[in-house]
């Protein structure tokens, strides 16, 4: 009776630990390009996972969210963007998504423009980026008496 538990515990012990072996590899070996993937705020690590693996970054989700526990990072997982790639293992790709890059808008407003004339400078330049979060009925209201 003992024997037989103790085969099936290994059995299960050793099928667990094969696949997560497995699915913490790299997906590719091939060196490919840096993509840009981003964690929007208030993202749980399943979401995280789904869109990691929806973007073919990762092999498994259960495997991401195991891996993320386990080195304790949970809570240090940052929204923002991040450069990663096919060929980072599960632990680099983890270990990536706590330091966080923003995206930077250069804009240049020449001297002596009224604020009507900023604000189109302003909302073109943000047009270009994705998740607009300029508003130009906000900033008109905001400048009215400067």
């Amino acid at each position: 009776m003992f024997k037989r538990l103790f085969i099936a515990l290994t059995f299960i012990f050793v099928a667990f630990f094969g696949w997560f072996f497995l699915a913490t590899r790299p997906v590719t070996y091939k060196s490919l390009p840096a993509t840009e993937f981003e964690i929007k705020f208030g993202w749980s690590i399943d979401k995280i996972g789904q869109e990691l693996s929806n973007a073919k970054l990762i092999r498994s989700r259960a495997a991401f969210k195991i891996t993320v526990v386990t080195m304790g990072i949970g809570s240090r997982v940052q929204a923002g963007f991040f450069k990663l790639s096919p060929n980072m293992s599960l632990t680099d790709i983890a270990r990536s998504l706590t330091h966080a890059t923003v995206k930077q808008v250069r804009v240049t407003i020449p001297e002596g423009l009224r604020r009507q004339e900023i604000v189109q400078i302003l909302d073109k330049a943000f047009k270009n980026t994705e998740g607009e979060t300029f508003s130009p009925i906000e900033f008109i209201s905001q400048t009215e008496n400067k």
